[in-house]
């Protein structure tokens, strides 16, 4: 079996269960940073000229941007 088997297998066969408390928990708190992160910087000024860009460019709908609202995938 090659690394990408084995990791696969590995995916396939993990249940939640099996993961201990203390991955869940770092697990929740990555979760709880990244949004954090991404609300902040939505009302940024750096995160605003993004996102007046990226309506520029790509306008339409169908991705939620924290923060700001909606965008397309793009």
């Amino acid at each position: 079996m090659d690394v990408t088997e084995t990791l696969a297998s590995f995916v396939v066969t993990t249940t939640y269960d099996d993961v201990p408390e203390s991955v869940h928990e770092k697990s929740r708190e990555a979760i709880r940073d990244a949004v954090g992160v991404a609300v902040y910087g939505s009302q940024h000024e750096v995160g605003e000229t993004v996102g007046r860009y990226a309506d520029r460019m790509f306008p339409g709908e169908g991705a939620t941007v924290l923060g700001r609202g909606q965008s397309t995938p793009a």
